[in-house]
Order: structure tokens, then sequence, then C-alpha cells
């Protein structure tokens, strides 16, 4: 039995790295900024990878570009995740957004009332702040 069991972990070690791959993400450094009417929009962008659990479709998908966009009222100090308009559907944001120019600091969590947690964003992490475009109109 323990020669079956050592024969196994090569392959049960490959299965797991292989499927723990499935929910790689990379945020990328740079943020864009624009204004708009009533404050700015800051875009997150960053790799996904495949959120397949199975074992051929995780092999033959590619990775692909997901942005997120946040509407903010300022861009200097900090803004609070109540302050930040949530996508209809979703809970309401808690934790901060800090911004000390150029840096930008994301710190924010989804306030889930239902399991009464803080479930944090992908998103958070440090990034570089690009200058504001005005909104074209």
């Amino acid at each position: 039995m323990p020669s079956l069991i050592l024969q196994a972990t090569p392959l049960f070690a490959a299965a797991l790295a292989l499927l723990g791959g499935c929910a790689t993400q990379r945020n990328f450094k740079q943020a864009s900024c624009r204004e708009i009417d009533d404050g700015y929009e800051i875009t997150l962008a960053g790799t996904r990878y495949s959120t397949s659990h199975s074992v051929i479709r995780a092999t033959t998908e590619q990775s692909h570009e997901a942005k997120k966009t946040f509407q903010v009222p300022r861009i200097s100090g900090s803004v609070h995740g109540s302050e930040i308009p949530s996508e209809k559907g979703f809970y309401k944001y808690g934790g901060t957004m800090e911004f000390s120019w150029p840096q930008l600091a994301v710190n924010l969590h989804y306030v889930d009332t239902d399991r009464d947690v803080l479930d944090p964003l992908a998103w958070n992490g440090s990034y570089q702040l690009g200058a504001c475009s005005a909104q074209m109109q």
C-alpha cells in the first residue's frame, strides 16, 4: 500500500499545481484616472485566468485582461468604501482607497450582509496613478 501512495504522490502534486493555477491572477501596477461630472473614475486592470476546474479546459484556455472601474469623489487623501457606489446586485464597499499622488493604495472589501463577513477585493494592492484626463462630451 505505501508504494501505491508514493507512486500517486507526483501525479497528485501535478494535478494540484494545475488546478491551483486556475485561480491565478495578476494586477497591473498602473491605474488610470478620468475626470467625470461628479468626481473621477479610477480604472484598474490585470490578468485573469480560466476559472475552469476541468483539467483539459484549464490546459487549453488562455488568460484575458480584466478591468475594474470605481467612481470616487476625489483623488486626494482617503476615500472610504462607503463613498464609492457599488454596482447593482453587488454588496456595498468597505475599506479605503488612499491617494498619495502618484501612489494609490486600494484596500477595499465587499460588506457581505448575508454571511456577515468582509470579502476582500481581488483588486487590492498598490498602484501608480496616471494623470487624469477630462471627460469627453
